[in-house]
């Protein structure tokens, strides 16, 4: 297991990588978690806009253009108040997302650097459901060509926009996406916070469990 530590401030990391097909409510989850976590338990909110792309829209064009734009990072550290510290080192997830389409492969490929858990939030209604494939087999393919510990990372599953119209049964986003049930899944909505934290906490739960096989924590840089 890849963990990072700060032993000068006497912090372990973990970072949980929101990933997804464009559009099916990655940040909105997380929006919701930063929105209801008190000011001393969370870092601002960051939302990154890669420097080549500031030089290709005014400001104004990337506003209007936020949604979609391709390798639009949002991301914050959280430090769960219900945690206990792991041997003395007070616990800190870096959660973050990238906003935008499936075809902006190489920010995807970014956040699931180092990775210790991945929260696979999908689309809900039936017009989303070739787009969940084609992401699940791309996370499936970029974690398969990480480090070694990452083919194993634990995820969860999020099937999110649940409070929409026509939105598909929960028994055929797991028999498309999680068959075996091998990973948790829960119903959510961003907007709404339906599941959104028990979500996030199945997944810290999962992320840490495997510190029985850590041996060597790496130095935060």
């Amino acid at each position: 297991m890849l963990v990072r530590v700060d032993q000068e401030r006497g912090e372990i990391h973990f970072k949980l990588t929101y990933f997804g097909p464009g559009m099916s409510g990655k940040q909105s989850c997380l929006r919701y978690i930063w929105n209801r976590t008190r000011s001393e338990y969370k870092t601002a909110w960051q939302d990154v806009f890669p420097s080549d792309e500031l030089g290709v829209f005014s400001w104004d064009e990337c506003i209007r253009m936020a949604p979609t734009l391709r390798g639009r990072q949002v991301w914050f550290e959280l430090t769960p108040a219900t945690l206990a510290p792991i041997n003395g080192l007070r616990v800190k997830l870096d959660l973050q997302a990238n906003s935008g389409g499936l075809w902006s492969e190489s920010s995807r490929r970014l956040s699931l650097e180092c990775a210790d858990g991945v929260m696979f939030v999908a689309h809900s209604n039936t017009e989303g459901a070739e787009a969940n494939l084609e992401a699940l087999q791309m996370l499936d393919r970029l974690l398969a060509e990480g480090v070694a510990h990452q083919a194993k990372i634990p995820r969860v599953f999020s099937y999110n926009k649940r409070d929409i119209s026509g939105v598909r049964d929960l028994a055929e986003l797991e028999r498309d996406l999680n068959p075996q049930q091998r990973w948790p899944s829960f119903a959510t909505s961003g907007i709404h916070g339906e599941g959104v934290f028990a979500a996030l906490k199945a997944l810290v739960s999962a992320s840490i469990r495997p510190l029985g096989e850590w041996p060597h924590p790496r130095a935060a840089g």
